[in-house]
């Protein structure tokens, strides 16, 4: 019986920062872990801007979602 690593996930919360979660999520991407053994959620806390192109850029490199969570103003 072969031996298999740990799936995981990994939360990166985020707000008005598309280029620090950039950064991030090459940092995240860079990983010699195997792309189908962990995740990435994204959780964004309303900013005014979505992050969504931030992380459409990496979707072909790395399993990552994108979440939103609504903000009263």
């Amino acid at each position: 019986m072969g031996h298999r690593s740990p799936f995981f996930s990994v939360i990166v919360p985020t707000y008005q920062r598309a280029r620090q979660l950039a950064v991030c999520l090459h940092a995240l991407a860079r990983q010699e872990y195997p792309r189908d053994g962990f995740e990435v959620l994204v959780v964004d806390d309303g900013s005014a801007i979505s992050p969504e192109a931030s992380v459409d850029a990496f979707r072909d490199r790395i399993n990552v979602r994108l979440l939103a969570q609504w903000r009263p103003r």
